[in-house]
């Protein structure tokens, strides 16, 4: 039953997540003047479905909100009202509230938040004064007043449990209007015993579980195989019996060949020939066994491309398109560019890409930090752009697409971009740098001090900005995802912003690769190319160790100097092989490896109790031959070669 009630409530809060969603996105397309007819009638669709789910739920408060909103578009849809930008603002805010609301019933399964100052507002746009709006102390919202021009009262759930059809469920304790139990006791209840979890969910096209279904149907069939194969080892213990039975049969052939009376030769004839029809219908026991190699060949075969397509059929199920992350990006740069004076016109490109759902969640934050960057920084005011001789309006691309198994979302500005001069000057008062290593530093390393946590170019503190936290989080963020994040800009033409993600944050495609006798993973992403060590690379700069690359000096390590526990040795006589370049833009390097291993898709876990603070490891996971095996972490390497004192 309390499973039954936790269903209802996660469909719920997917469906009330939807018409947000679409309420969002249509105020997006509000502007001056009378708005398309169409526009309204979808918006008020979404706000309608939002209030009947929710008060056959018994949500109050969503309900009453849902209600006023559904108001005001009655009334523009009727053309009494023109939505303004303050109007606009108004229906962002009450979208805002509903929103808080829904993730307050998904964490407590009540309704928290006040919403009385937000009926008034909407009354009032609306041009109707509600006199009181109170909660009754039974956990029902009423309205005191019924409006002057008919606006229906939204009463306590005892007044709408007539109306309102009862969701029907397994025995007294079901959920919403006209059950034993309000819904916020029945989830309450539910939270206790741990029934209603924090689940995600994805909506997975028919397609996709057909693909699936098909799929296991061939599983079976292949499982089907195996078993016709393994029958066949049952008649393996009888093998003994049939040696000792060939053995035989040469005895008897040889003493009847040494056998010199007749009587005695025909007697062993005889026997041979019972002994003959013996070796015949054991053999024929045998001769399944003749293909048995090849039948298991083939079903082995036959299983790895199933379970190969399974797998990727099972990851499908959690992609979603970047579409549904861009749509949440439009009302931060409304309100962003709103906020700091500016004018700004977004495009989003490539939002069929599709992304774990788990990575699209996560990149939403880092997304949402790059955008108000892009904004507050980058992108000038009108008039700063006029006297640029740029269009007074800003522009500003987001840009999803797939390069092979990997996803790189790009976000580019045409503002004035980032000056390394100036981040340069900035980071020696901050004294995050000296000016010796600045003098030292290109522009592309300059403009990449950003990342660094503290930092900001910000000539004040707004609410906006100049904390210095904002870059900083977005890197660790993408770090989380496994991911790596590129800067490319040009001052008084813009910047951008590239992330590169792994299509999956659990199952990593990797480079095995053994130093001292300790097998390491690393991220194939993460690899920028392997060159051979050869004497005339290693060079020493400053007492440190480097390998030439490209006419590059890196710093060069051992993991056996970044981590205490390889303390393996190598053969007598050998030394490292190859030089593995990591992608890593913050702190490029290389690692000494005595092996390289090949190529190994790998399901990544956390790391054990004991290591689950060394820095410089992501996960840990459990190779085809039962062995566990450690995986790298590149972007951190850099702060491990700090905390072991640079050896």
């Amino acid at each position: 039953m309390v499973e039954t009630n936790a269903d209802l409530i996660a469909d719920y809060l997917g469906e009330a997540k939807d018409y947000l969603e679409q309420l969002n996105e249509k105020l997006m397309l509000l502007g001056d003047g009378v708005p398309p007819p169409e526009l309204v009638n979808e918006m008020f669709r979404s706000a309608h479905s939002l209030k009947g789910l929710s008060a056959c739920f018994g949500f109050e408060r969503t309900t009453m909100l849902t209600h006023r909103l559904e108001n005001l578009l009655s009334a523009i849809k009727r053309g009494d009202l023109v939505p303004e930008p303050v109007l606009v603002r108004t229906m962002f805010d009450a979208v805002d509230v509903l929103d808080a609301l829904t993730t307050e019933i998904s964490q407590s399964g009540s309704e928290q938040t006040k919403i009385e100052e937000h009926v008034l507002q909407l009354d009032e746009a609306c041009g109707n004064r509600a006199t009181v709006v109170a909660i009754a102390s039974a956990g029902g919202i009423v309205d005191s007043a019924a409006t002057a021009t008919g606006t229906d009262a939204v009463h306590a759930p005892a007044a709408n449990s007539a109306a309102m059809p009862a969701v029907v469920a397994n025995g007294p304790t079901a959920i919403g209007p006209g059950s034993n139990i309000p819904v916020a006791a029945a989830l309450g209840e539910q939270r206790k015993q741990g029934a209603l979890a924090e689940t995600e969910t994805v909506r997975v096209s028919m397609d996709r579980l057909d693909k699936l279904l098909n799929m296991t149907g061939e599983l079976v069939i292949a499982r089907s195989r195996f078993q016709l194969a393994c029958k066949l080892l049952q008649s393996m213990p009888r093998i003994r019996d049939l040696e000792l039975l060939v053995q035989d049969v040469a005895r008897c052939i040889e003493e009847t060949f040494n056998a010199r009376a007749p009587e005695v030769r025909e007697m062993q004839v005889q026997r041979l020939r019972g002994q003959s029809k013996r070796l015949s219908t054991s053999m024929q026991e045998f001769s399944g066994l003749v293909n048995f190699g090849r039948d298991i060949e083939e079903a082995t075969n036959d299983l790895e491309g199933i379970t190969g397509d399974l797998h990727t059929a099972v990851l499908e199920t959690r992609l979603v398109p970047l579409e549904a992350v861009f749509r949440r990006l439009q009302r931060v740069v409304r309100d962003t560019a709103e906020h700091a004076g500016k004018e700004v016109a977004v495009e989003f490109l490539g939002g069929d890409t599709q992304v774990d759902k788990k990575v699209a969640d996560e990149l939403l934050n880092p997304l949402v930090h790059l955008v108000r960057n892009s904004i507050d920084h980058g992108i000038e005011t009108p008039d700063r752009r006029i006297a640029a001789g740029k269009p007074r309006q800003g522009k500003l691309l987001l840009r999803g697409t797939q390069l092979g198994s990997t996803v790189v979302v790009a976000i580019e500005d045409d503002g004035a971009g980032i000056d390394p001069q100036r981040v340069a000057k900035k980071a020696i008062e901050v004294a995050a740098i000296t000016k010796e290593q600045a003098a030292g530093m290109s522009d592309a390393e300059l403009q990449r001090l950003i990342f660094r946590a503290g930092f900001s170019t910000a000539q004040q503190v707004t609410e906006l900005s100049g904390r210095g936290m904002g870059m900083d989080i977005v890197e660790t963020a993408v770090k989380k995802l496994r991911g790596v994040i590129e800067l490319d800009s040009v001052v008084g033409k813009g910047t951008r912003f590239s992330i590169q993600l792994p299509p999956s944050v659990s199952i990593l495609a990797c480079l095995l690769l053994e130093s001292r006798g300790t097998t390491f993973a690393i991220p194939l992403a993460e690899v920028r190319e392997i060159v051979r060590l050869l004497p005339e690379r290693l060079e020493s700069v400053q007492g440190r160790s480097v390998v030439c690359v490209r006419e590059r000096p890196l710093p060069i390590y051992g993991l056996d100097e970044l981590f205490t526990f390889v303390r393996g040795t190598t053969l007598a006589g050998d030394q490292p092989a190859h030089a593995v370049v990591l992608q890593s833009g913050r702190f490029p390097c290389a690692l000494r490896v005595d092996r390289l291993l090949g190529k190994e898709d790998l399901v990544m876990k956390p790391l054990c109790h004991e290591l689950a603070h060394v820095r410089g490891l992501a996960g840990m996971a459990v190779r085809g031959d039962g062995c566990v095996t450690l995986i790298l972490d590149p972007s951190s390497l850099g702060d491990v070669r700090v905390v072991s004192g640079g050896r």
